[in-house]
């Protein structure tokens, strides 16, 4: 698995469209080779504890189910481009 940056297809080769920058907390920084280190999972984390915190607390969660649709079309349409060597269009999820 890739993780780290985004690629398009185009032709015969591919353009790096956006590369996450080094991960810096005060004087830590992320080592490139820890994929799976504490600062480069804090997003994932947040989304959990935000999770936990509707399903305990029945607070509100931060995003719209249509953002979450949204995310999932976006997730398929990148495996869908990468298994099939082409672009796709991202599904509409209205």
């Amino acid at each position: 698995m890739t993780v780290g940056f985004g690629r398009l297809g185009r032709g015969d080769g591919w353009e790096v469209l956006y590369e996450q920058p080094p991960f810096r907390n005060r004087d830590l920084v992320a080592d490139a080779d820890d994929l799976f280190g504490p600062l480069r999972l804090r997003a994932f984390a947040d989304q959990l504890q935000d999770f936990q915190r509707a399903v305990i607390d029945h607070a509100p969660l931060p995003f719209m189910a249509r953002d979450a649709r949204a995310g999932v079309a976006m997730v398929e349409a990148v495996e869908r481009s990468a298994r099939e060597c082409r672009t796709v269009r991202v599904q509409s999820t209205t």
